[in-house]
This record gives C-alpha cells, sequence and structure tokens, in this order.
C-alpha cells in the first residue's frame, strides 16, 4: 500500500466515523420524539484487491472502511404484532366506555333506581289497599306511577341520545381516517421518491408509521412492505392505502329510508349501522379498532338494552292493565287501562302491547280522577238479572288494589325483568372490563418490546458517542501521520512512495 493509499483510508475513517457522530447525535436528539426508530450507520471494510496484475499483487492490508448507509432499528414482527393488539384494545376500551355509560343510565342500587321506584308503586297500591276510599293514598299512588314512567322514558331517551353520541363518534373517527390514510399515501410517495434517488427516508418514514398505528387504533389495520420503502395498509382485507394511492370510507344507516320511500312502520327505533367503501358501496368489514367498538355497541348493545327496556315497560302496562280493567271504580265502573302509550284509545280493551320505555304514560282519563282507580275487585251477580254481567260488590273493596300491590313479587312481572336487565348490565360490563384490562396488559407488554428495539437509550448512544469520536481521532491521527511521512520523504528525497 502507497503513502498516498494510506491518506485514502485516514479519509474514509474520517468520513465513516463523521456520519456515525451525527446519528449517534440524530438519535440522541429524538429521544422523546414520539414515533422515532433509533438509526445505525452500517459499516463494512473495504479489503485490498483481489484481482491479481500480471506482474504484481496486492499485499492483502485494506484500503479502511465504507459507510453503506443508515438504516433504523425496527423488529417487523413486534410492529406488526402491536398493529394488531393496539387494535383489539381500542375496539374494547370503546365497548367498555360505552357499557359504563349505560350502567349510569341505570343507578342501581340506589334510591332513584327503577327498582326502588317500582317498589314503592306497589307500596303505594297497598297503602291504598288501606284505605280504598280516601283520596290521599290514591293521589300518591299517581305520583308514584307518574314517576316509574317518567324514569323509563329518561332511560329510553338517554339511551337513544347514546346511540346517537356513539354513531356521532365513529362519524368523526371516519373522517379521521380517511384524511390519515390520505396523509400516508403521500408520505409513501415521497419515500418511494427520496429511496429511488438513493437518499435516506428514514424520518418520513417514522412519520408514516406513526400514522399507520393510529390507523389501526381506529379501524383495526394491517399491513405489508411495498416496493421502495413504502407500505401498503388494508382493512378487513380491502386496500386503504395501497403506495401513494388510498381508498375513503363512509358510514351508512342500512335501516334508513331511501329518499322518496315510504317510511317502515316496523322501523326500529335505533338505526343500524356500518362501514363501507365509498367507491363502490361495498361492506368494509371493520370490526376492530375504535370505530369497530363503537359500531358494535351501536348496533347490538345499547338497541338490545333499549328492548330489554321496552320489555320492562311492556309487561308493567300488561299486568297492571289485565287487574286494574277487572276491577271497579268508586263509581262502580269497571276500570280503565292504567298505563297507555300516550295516544287516546285509552277506553277498555287497550292493547298493552303498543307501549314501550319511550311512550309510556298514566291513562290521562285515570289520573284526572282519582276516584277512577279501580281498586275494587269482589263481583257478584244481580239476584234480579241473574244472566246479566257482573257488579261489583262493594266500592269500597280493596282486593284488587291488594292485587296490584302483589305484582311486584310475580317471577315474570316487571320487577324479575327489571332484575334480569340489571343483572346482564352488570356481568357484561364486568367482563369487558376484564378484558379490556387484560388486553392493555398485552398491548402494554407488545409496546414495551418494540421500544427496546426501536426505543433510543441515552446511555447507549453516549457510547456510541465516544466510540465514534476516538475512531475519528485515530482516523486524523492517521492522516497526520502519512502526511508527516509525506513531507520527510518528499523534503529529505524528493521521491514519493518508490
Amino acid at each position: 500500500m502507497s503513502n498516498f493509499s494510506a491518506l485514502n483510508t485516514a479519509l474514509s475513517g474520517l468520513i465513516a466515523h463523521q456520519r456515525a457522530l451525527q446519528t449517534a447525535g440524530h438519535n440522541a436528539a429524538n429521544a422523546a420524539t414520539e414515533g422515532f426508530s433509533r438509526q445505525r450507520v452500517d459499516m463494512t471494510s473495504a479489503g485490498g484487491g483481489v484481482v491479481p496484475a500480471v506482474w504484481s499483487k496486492s499485499n492483502g492490508i485494506g484500503t479502511g472502511v465504507n459507510a453503506t448507509g443508515i438504516v433504523r432499528i425496527r423488529d417487523e414482527f413486534l410492529e406488526s404484532r402491536a398493529l394488531r393488539e393496539a387494535g383489539k384494545s381500542s375496539h374494547l376500551d370503546a365497548q367498555t366506555s360505552i357499557a359504563s355509560r349505560i350502567e349510569m343510565i341505570f343507578p342501581e342500587p340506589s334510591d332513584v333506581g327503577m327498582a326502588h321506584q317500582l317498589s314503592e308503586l306497589w307500596g303505594a297500591f297497598d297503602d291504598l289497599a288501606n284505605q280504598p276510599g280516601a283520596s290521599a293514598p290514591r293521589v300518591a299512588m299517581f305520583e308514584r306511577a307518574r314517576t316509574v314512567a317518567d324514569e323509563l322514558n329518561r332511560a329510553s331517551t338517554e339511551l337513544t341520545n347514546l346511540h346517537g353520541s356513539a354513531i356521532g363518534q365513529a362519524e368523526t373517527l371516519v373522517h379521521e381516517v380517511n384524511a390519515t390514510a390520505e396523509r400516508v399515501a403521500e408520505l409513501n410517495s415521497a419515500i418511494r421518491n427520496a429511496t429511488a434517488a438513493g437518499l435516506s427516508p428514514h424520518d418520513l418514514a417514522d412519520q408514516r408509521d406513526l400514522l399507520v398505528e393510529r390507523l389501526g387504533e381506529l379501524v383495526g389495520v394491517t399491513t405489508r412492505a411495498g416496493e421502495l420503502g413504502t407500505v401498503d395498509v388494508f382493512v378487513g382485507g380491502g386496500s386503504l392505502v395501497r403506495g401513494d394511492r388510498f381508498e375513503q370510507l363512509k358510514l351508512i344507516d342500512t335501516d334508513a329510508v331511501a329518499p322518496g320511500g315510504t317510511p317502515d312502520p316496523n322501523d326500529p327505533a335505533l338505526h343500524r349501522h356500518e362501514i363501507q367503501w365509498a367507491k363502490d358501496g361495498y361492506p368494509a368489514r371493520v370490526d376492530g379498532g375504535e370505530i369497530g367498538g363503537l359500531l358494535d355497541s351501536a348496533n347490538t348493545m345499547i338497541p338490545g338494552y333499549l328492548t330489554k327496556l321496552d320489555q320492562v315497560a311492556s309487561t308493567l302496562a300488561t299486568k297492571v292493565n289485565e287487574l286494574h280493567e277487572a276491577g271497579f271504580d268508586l263509581d262502580g265502573a269497571a276500570g280503565l287501562a292504567f298505563f297507555t302509550d300516550g295516544t287516546e284509545s285509552t277506553g277498555p280493551g287497550f292493547d298493552p302491547s303498543t307501549v314501550n320505555a319511550a311512550n309510556i304514560k298514566v291513562n290521562p282519563a285515570v289520573a284526572s280522577d282519582t276516584d277512577k282507580v279501580a281498586a275494587a275487585g269482589g263481583m257478584s251477580i244481580d239476584p234480579a238479572d241473574p244472566t246479566g254481567p257482573q257488579q261489583s260488590a262493594g266500592t269500597l273493596d280493596s282486593t284488587n288494589a291488594n292485587r296490584l300491590a302483589l305484582l311486584g313479587d310475580l317471577s315474570d312481572g316487571p320487577d324479575a325483568v327489571y332484575g334480569q336487565l340489571i343483572g346482564n348490565l352488570g356481568v357484561e360490563s364486568q367482563a369487558l372490563q376484564r378484558r379490556s384490562l387484560i388486553q392493555g396488559e398485552v398491548s402494554r407488554q407488545v409496546d414495551e418490546a418494540r421500544q427496546s428495539v426501536k426505543g433510543v437509550s441515552i446511555d447507549e448512544e453516549m457510547v456510541n458517542l465516544v466510540q465514534a469520536q476516538h475512531a475519528y481521532a485515530a482516523s486524523a491521527r492517521l492522516m497526520t501521520a502519512v502526511d508527516q511521512m509525506l513531507e520527510t520523504l518528499i523534503n529529505r528525497t524528493g521521491l514519493v512512495g518508490r
């Protein structure tokens, strides 16, 4: 190796270790940057020539070092696993949040909950049975009944509002998905151009991967490496981002009536929604992420509890009306329907199947006159007309009021139906909380594992800085030594590397 070749060896060391110093400094500067992946300079030795000349051969001494490039330190398996686990965790968190909000609608057990209000209603009927002719227990009973009906109305309204809130939140997040997918496609384009030009787009790749992680949290995505550093993103098997192209999603009400169409009388109170591809209306099969959790809650969980609440209202109206219409009021007239759906059809034979939690009301025809409460239940036959209709045995008879007071003990009564609703809610909410807690721990461990690979360690970077600094100083010292050798040769002999 000639003296001039030694200068080139020293120069290659200066250049390579200067890049190592800059890279270590860049890592340290971004130690707290979200999504940053630490970088490392790949170096290879520049060996001596391996092709012999006619009359000479290489002495086997290397010619320095080559910095072949800068690489991002990442474990792709852990990155893919973290993306999946984040989608599952966000899905369960969304469902757990909705379940907690449903529990707030039913404050049980408490003195303001539905169970307590029903108990007080049966107690009011019992008080009426003790004083069937007094007006005070009749007024108190009406107030208890109104409270129960109002509580059912309130719970139904809040469940409906919660459904609308979940759908509105999902729609907002769909817009975020579309904007994020567009940005990922733009970064893919920039990364591809930079890679094709021989540049190092690692910081752009970090920004893109951070956006892909957000997509995973929103809709649960999978990825596949593309050409020239790009990445393809898939939702439910469909391509959301492919290279520099992206697709749009939309949230659709699948129960909505078409414009100009006739409304369906059996139209559900809470419409079902789904995510579709904007280009062709095909279902996107979003079954993960926060949006998936919100839609599962809005399409299944909330309507399920509203249906159970409607069963409570329908059972209450059916059981009470059946007994109330079989009794007699203070005037000896047959009882009317006690609970109605708020329509004018409140006479005898009212169909309680139309009653639900949203429309249940105390019959205005009964509430306007407390004497119309059918507390009497005894029946007799008129001796003068044995074939005629049965008559009340007495207006102060309290048999029917006693029967009404015992409705709370029925195994298929409104209390039992409501108790089943609360029991199911408690079990489901607790199960979701446990699953969310377990999934959160899994996600945390996976994230810690990936951060241990891609994250920046200040101590490690300090070691790298010192190592690169000394290597740089050694290369500089070699250049100085070779310069002195050349100076000696030139000044004393006038010959160079003969």
